[in-house]
């Protein structure tokens, strides 16, 4: 919950686009973190590689 930031249920989407919305949020979230740090990090690593 907190990492995808949906809170704890202070707020709670009512409709079903709403809880779509709120779901493809949890899924897409961390899932673009995760690919900017993997970009991030094959970036350095080809870097590094360079530098030999």
């Amino acid at each position: 919950m907190t990492l995808a930031t949906l809170g704890y249920g202070d707020i709670t989407p009512v409709g079903d686009w709403a809880r779509s919305l709120a779901a493809m949020e949890a899924v897409v979230g961390p899932l673009f973190v995760a690919v900017v740090i993997a970009r991030l990090v094959g970036v350095a690593g080809l870097a590094q590689r360079d530098q030999r």
